[in-house]
């Protein structure tokens, strides 16, 4: 079985773009990459300020849970987001 790897379209570019051109919907697996390396991830959820959020990172194996405020951008270059360990009600990752 090959593995896939998600497309990492910033990987020539200045890591300090001004600003986010598109935002998708994730919904958190185990077991599946994202479909291109995060730049940045948005979460809510409807309880509190924060949202847990376990992902992987781009060159990394292990998962890292990270509290995430709410609403505000977190840039991260995320290849999967889990949903053993999260919490968030929806995230959205932008590029």
């Amino acid at each position: 079985m090959a593995v896939l790897v998600p497309t990492n379209n910033f990987q020539s570019r200045d890591a300090s773009l001004a600003s986010y051109t598109r935002a998708v919907a994730i919904t958190a697996n185990d077991s599946t990459d994202v479909v291109e390396t995060t730049r940045a991830i948005v979460v809510d959820h409807a309880s509190s300020q924060h949202a847990n959020v376990s992902m992987i990172l781009m060159g990394d194996t292990a998962a890292v849970t990270i509290p995430i405020r709410v609403g505000i951008p977190f840039p991260v270059r995320a290849t999967r987001i889990r949903s053993t360990g999260t919490n968030a009600s929806s995230i959205v990752a932008l590029y």
